[in-house]
């Protein structure tokens, strides 16, 4: 009689497999979260970004002034025209924990003229100069938190990251 060879998992190592793999998911969550929510913070730059570009678009195809707020009371930023306030594009953050900081502090707006180029807002407000955007500390610690700034210049927006140094993504 030839012995019969075993095929399969037996019982005892398919519960070893669960517990180690567990264990690893365990140990990645953490990671995984942080990761996650820095990838919130980079989608709601490039919401914001590309608001802005839309309004200075804007503003050279149809000859006008145009303006882009950003929400100083909820999480959204909209496009509209100047003179009659239609709103052209609108955008909402979400869920998405953000904490935004303009540049000057008193300051929602920043109005593109017809060649493209920042002035002063309706109300004589000055535009906009730079918007930083981070994860509040209560979600993760500033050590481990992203935060992304957004430069607006003439008719120039440009997203960097303030804490790398030596790169293109610098500010």
């Amino acid at each position: 009689m030839k012995p019969r060879t075993q095929s399969g998992f037996t019982l005892i190592e398919l519960i070893i497999t669960l517990v180690v793999i567990g264990v690893l998911m365990l140990a990645g969550m953490p990671s995984l979260f942080e990761w996650m929510t820095n990838l919130r913070i980079r989608t709601v730059s490039e919401s914001v970004l590309n608001g802005l570009r839309t309004a200075r678009t804007e503003a050279v195809r149809r000859n006008s002034d145009m303006m882009f707020v950003i929400g100083a009371a909820e999480p959204t930023w909209q496009v509209q025209r100047n003179d009659t306030l239609e709103v052209i594009s609108r955008s909402e953050f979400g869920n998405t924990p953000v904490v935004t900081q303009l540049s000057p502090a008193n300051t929602v707006a920043v109005s593109f003229g017809p060649l493209g180029i920042t002035k002063n807002n309706p109300d004589g407000s000055p535009p906009i100069a730079q918007i930083d955007l981070t994860v509040p500390e209560t979600l993760l610690s500033a050590a481990n938190a992203r935060s992304l700034r957004i430069l607006i210049s003439g008719g120039m927006v440009r997203m960097c990251d303030p804490n790398v140094a030596g790169d293109a993504r610098e500010c």
